[in-house]
């Protein structure tokens, strides 16, 4: 299977929206915790960032097609694709989930943090349902583990799929996505976030994943006209969104502010680029490909590669105040003193430290075990065909 540079591309530029926007949205925590009311700079700016998700699941969508064009459908062929999900999914996950863990009991001697509002009976329940990805009420313990879930929930349909024909999948996909539009239109996925399984099988954030099977149909049956509209289009709105787009333009929900506005134009700048690399050759730079490999490990770690930077702020801060260092050097590393310098610190080492932890934890863990575990999950596969 020819890998796709532009596809990689787009994974790096999604991983950045969301790790530049979560980037901003502890800094301004940060402020508010030290008592300032300052308003972090960039945060205005970045506050759409949260549409590298809605990219995420389009890709998503297209790459399970895609990988899977030359695939015999059957028992066989869905139960190796859902091993093949599973494997990928959460040993990064729970890796990421036990440094988190460790990172808060040595902070504060309990399991969760204090703005998590988790009461003591509760912690066990939720840690497991954390670790599982399993929708609740709360957010999953490092927060952007509630997109995974949504992602295992498009896995398992799709693993559904397979059983089927894969001439069935056009139908498949388009008979879920009637379903799926009349059951959120009536109410029962009303919820951000989803915290059930009901609200998760019909979240309208689905859709974003059915459009990228759409591609993907498209693009391996040939189907590759109007590729440079489509992505000058695509990128035109998703970018016009990203800059201009508040909460309070529409009337209708964010879930469906989302997908039109950011879900939509990702499927157009996907069909594109993916066309125009297919026809005319074009490729992507070999760093945003590199950056795309490793876009699970920057999704994932950037967020305790935020806390770790907020807390160490904190400490240096406290340190250089009682050893009575200059008033400059104490400010640059107090959150909130007036000035650009604390800012631009924070932004440097928390952005930089979440591209270092994700090249490294890319290429030191993620590509062993991925590999480690391809071979087991070939291994099984064959055991059970035999068995069979």
């Amino acid at each position: 299977m020819t890998k796709l540079t532009t596809v990689q591309a787009l994974r790096a530029v999604a991983a950045l929206l969301v790790a530049i926007y979560h980037l901003f949205l502890n800094e301004q925590a940060g402020i508010t915790n030290n008592g300032s009311e300052e308003i972090s700079a960039l945060l205005e700016t970045t506050r759409n960032g949260f549409a590298g998700v809605d990219m995420f699941f389009v890709i998503s969508g297209f790459i399970m097609v895609y990988v899977t064009q030359n695939t015999a459908h059957g028992k066989y062929a869905s139960l190796d694709f859902l091993i093949a999900r599973l494997t990928r999914i959460y040993p990064l996950w729970w890796f990421f989930c036990a440094c988190f863990l460790v990172i808060i009991v040595a902070g504060t001697g309990q399991l969760t943090p204090a703005s998590y509002n988790i009461e003591a009976e509760q912690t066990a329940g939720f840690l497991v349902r954390s670790f599982l990805l399993w929708p609740q009420e709360k957010l999953p313990y490092i927060v952007v583990g509630w997109t995974l879930i949504h992602e295992l929930y498009f896995y398992a349909i799709f693993a559904g799929f397979m059983l089927a024909p894969r001439a069935w999948l056009p139908v498949l996909a388009g008979v879920w996505c009637v379903v799926l539009c009349i059951g959120a239109t009536a109410g029962l996925s009303t919820d951000r976030v989803a915290t059930g399984i009901l609200s998760l099988a019909f979240h309208p954030l689905t859709l974003e994943f059915i459009f990228g099977v759409a591609i993907g149909l498209l693009v391996t049956k040939g189907i590759r006209t109007l590729a440079l509209p489509a992505f000058v289009i695509g990128t035109t709105v998703f970018v016009g969104g990203l800059l201009f787009f508040t909460h309070d333009m529409v009337e209708i929900s964010l879930n469906w502010s989302r997908v039109v506005l950011f879900g939509i134009p990702s499927a157009f700048i996907l069909y594109g680029l993916v066309s125009l690399e297919l026809e005319k050759g074009w490729s992507a730079p070999s760093q945003l490909v590199y950056l795309g490999d490793a876009s699970y490990a920057l999704y994932l770690g950037h967020v305790v590669i935020y806390l770790v930077a907020t807390k160490a702020f904190e400490v240096l801060a406290a340190i250089f105040t009682q050893l009575g260092m200059p008033a400059w050097l104490v400010a640059a590393f107090s959150l909130g003193h007036s000035g650009p310098v604390d800012n631009l610190l924070f932004g440097v080492f928390g952005f930089s430290g979440a591209l270092i932890c994700a090249g490294l934890t890319f290429s030191c863990l993620e590509k062993g075990s991925l590999s480690w575990l391809s071979g087991k999950r070939r291994a099984l596969m064959q055991r059970v065909r035999m068995d069979d």
